[in-house]
């Protein structure tokens, strides 16, 4: 395995043509031995005489090394519980390894709103051409040590049942999904024209659920009471975050929303994304365009962290050499 913990170690890593400059030392990368122990004792270890072989351990290991010295570019992973995140990924990692199964890609995008408000349209969004950029190299870092990806692009076609959303764009549930449908014939288009190959698939995020059985509006409204509730610090700190991020974006002013409901709003949203979250649990990998502020809720209501679920999130390009920090 990967070395971060000696000299020695760190020298060799350079050899193995990981960016690590001549000047660090073993004081630098204290997070990345955890990580890389973490990973032999919940995951390697415990599979010893199970048919893993030691090619299996250096395959799995190197991508969990690779992530961890560089994230692919445009992203950052383990936002919300790295060391967590990073075990459950390369235990991901190995299944898919001994199983022939591929890696699967959760990636939930937005459907087709304007830079400002809240106007659907049917084309490819904006957090969906942000994810299509970044695709290639998110697969790249699992594909060049043989891994198969498959990918599947979630439409959010679910915000058909946000009641704040619905007041404002004054249009009738069918005519949003027959927008949203069209967005991801559009996807599908640009999926196609960009050769990103039969693993990218592109579908209706309320037919992923309604395929899982899960009832999305009373499950939202489920998480959503518990975000409200909650005194749990991290949920806080996540509400706060996005409330915030959501007034200086003049979103809720886009909603015409009361200052008294900006929290409310918030959490609903939150609990979307922690209805995913429950649903793909710790097999698949989820990859979120969306506001950075909220990937903390595919997991932070979470109590088992088996379940726990790898999340990187795609930050937005920079345009003009100004970052827009949000959506």
């Amino acid at each position: 395995m990967p070395d971060f913990s000696s000299r020695e170690g760190i020298a060799k890593l350079r050899q193995m043509g990981y960016a690590i400059s001549e000047f660090s030392g073993t004081g630098s990368f204290g997070f990345h031995s955890t990580v890389m122990d973490e990973v032999r004792k919940k995951v390697f270890i415990p599979r010893v005489g199970s048919g893993v072989s030691r090619e299996n351990v250096q395959n799995v290991s190197r991508q969990v090394a690779d992530i961890l010295v560089s994230s692919p570019e445009g992203s950052n992973f383990g936002l919300y519980s790295p060391k967590q995140e990073y075990s459950n990924l390369a235990k991901i990692l190995l299944e898919s390894t001994l199983s022939g199964i591929p890696v699967k890609l959760v990636c939930p995008v937005c459907p087709d709103y304007p830079e400002k408000g809240y106007e659907v349209g049917s084309g490819v969004g904006r957090t969906g051409l942000r994810l299509l950029n970044a695709l290639p190299g998110l697969t790249s870092i699992f594909s060049k040590y043989g891994a198969e990806v498959a990918v599947d692009i979630h439409i959010a076609d679910v915000e058909v049942f946000d009641s704040f959303l619905g007041t404002r764009l004054n249009i009738s549930q069918n005519e949003f999904l027959k927008r949203t449908g069209k967005s991801i014939e559009s996807t599908a288009k640009e999926i196609g024209l960009r050769n990103l190959g039969l693993n990218v698939r592109v579908g209706s995020m309320l037919e992923y659920f309604n395929s899982l059985g899960v009832n999305y509006p009373l499950s939202q409204l489920e998480f959503a009471r518990s975000i409200l509730s909650s005194t749990n610090k991290k949920v806080q700190t996540t509400l706060n975050s996005l409330t915030q991020e959501r007034v200086k974006r003049g979103d809720f002013d886009s909603l015409h929303l009361s200052q008294d409901k900006f929290l409310e709003a918030a959490a609903f949203e939150l609990a979307g994304y922690s209805v995913l979250g429950e649903a793909v649990g710790g097999t698949s990998i989820i990859c979120s365009p969306d506001a950075q502020s909220a990937v903390s809720a595919y997991n932070f209501l979470k109590a088992d962290p088996l379940k726990v679920t790898p999340t990187f999130f795609i930050k937005p390009e920079r345009k003009n050499k100004h970052v827009d920090l949000f959506n």
